[in-house]
């Protein structure tokens, strides 16, 4: 039996916030909030479930926090749910912990007129990230707001304008900041998501039907170009079906030539990135000015069908951008 220690004031806080995260995944299950569950991830969050158990194939793998959505949705064929949490145990390690937790679901429905329950013991994997900071000064700080409510704006559940404001000094007045940010601007320079080849924008909802982007010639990569305005967090994704995605890759190159300027993120076998620009002097001297991406198959060597392998890139930025323009072809680096 492990001896008991005295843990420190932190210690403790940071235990039970994970504590309260594991048990609000299960309350916002139980209350179909499928948006409040996709809160408590990562926007970088990898959810891998294992239905036959421990040392099988993965049943499923999802990456980012959006392609978690279908996943919570899904909750919502049965009538009634209750999660029942039990033992865990954390292991923290600075601003990050893992953690092995244990559930009993159990998820009731209808089924040919007769009412039943299906019931899932779980055991949950878990690696946390503090996403809050200390007390103390901070430079390029980012802040993350969830809407719970509705989807669209016209539901009156979204707020149309976000605002963040600091307390300032009452001497100078140099201390103060404020900024507001409108929910989606209502120009196509200022988009929080734009995305080019999908008819909706966003990793969860495929390929465009009719005008999806297209890879016709692996010895050739195609680059586009769209404005960010640094400093900025922004992260793209290369969209495709899941025997094509595999096929592709992507990287973010620096502003410059728009067939050989620098490459700033992304490269071999990675179909996203996420990124800070830095501060807003980092880059060309403060200018907002495009950059570019490159899609290309993961080798000159992957085979291409006549019709081409179809694909799309979406964007989220926090200063909004435009759709990604395509500037053309070039050969590959």
């Amino acid at each position: 039996m492990t001896a008991l220690t005295e843990i420190t004031p932190s210690e403790a806080a940071d235990r039970l916030a994970i504590c309260e995260l594991f048990d609000a995944y299960a309350h916002c299950a139980d209350r179909r909030d499928a948006q409040g569950q996709m809160a408590l991830f990562t926007e970088d969050a990898r959810f891998v479930v294992y239905m036959a158990g421990a040392g099988t194939e993965a049943s499923s793998e999802l990456h980012g926090r959006d392609a978690l959505a279908p996943v919570f949705d899904d909750l919502n064929r049965y009538e009634a749910t209750m999660h029942f949490n039990g033992q865990s145990i954390v292991t923290l390690d600075g601003d990050r912990a893992t953690g092995e937790s244990y559930t009993i679901a159990h998820h009731v429905f209808t089924e040919d007129g007769t009412r039943k329950m299906m019931v899932a013991w779980l055991r949950y994997l878990d690696v946390f990230a503090k996403a809050s900071a200390a007390a103390g000064d901070y430079a390029n700080v980012r802040g993350n707001f969830t809407v719970t409510g509705g989807d669209a704006p016209s539901d009156g559940k979204r707020p149309a304008l976000v605002g963040l404001c600091t307390v300032q000094e009452s001497t100078f007045f140099g201390a103060d900041f404020r900024v507001a940010k409108s929910q989606d601007a209502l120009n196509d320079r200022e988009k929080r998501v734009a995305c080019i080849g999908q008819d909706q924008c966003g990793v969860s909802h495929g390929v465009s039907v009719s005008q999806p982007e297209k890879i016709t010639d692996a010895t050739l990569r195609n680059v586009y170009s769209m404005i960010i305005t640094q400093p900025d967090h922004v992260r793209c994704d290369v969209v495709a079906a899941p025997a094509d995605l595999p096929n592709l890759q992507m990287r973010l190159r620096l502003p410059g030539d728009p067939f050989s300027s620098t490459v700033f993120a992304g490269g071999a076998g990675q179909t996203t990135f996420s990124i800070f620009t830095g501060g807003r002097n980092a880059i060309n001297s403060g200018t907002a000015t495009r950059w570019f991406i490159d899609v290309e198959t993961i080798s000159s060597s992957t085979p291409v069908p006549p019709l081409g392998i179809p694909f799309g890139v979406t964007c989220s930025s926090g200063n909004g951008t435009e759709v990604p323009w395509f500037r053309g072809t070039a050969a590959r680096f």
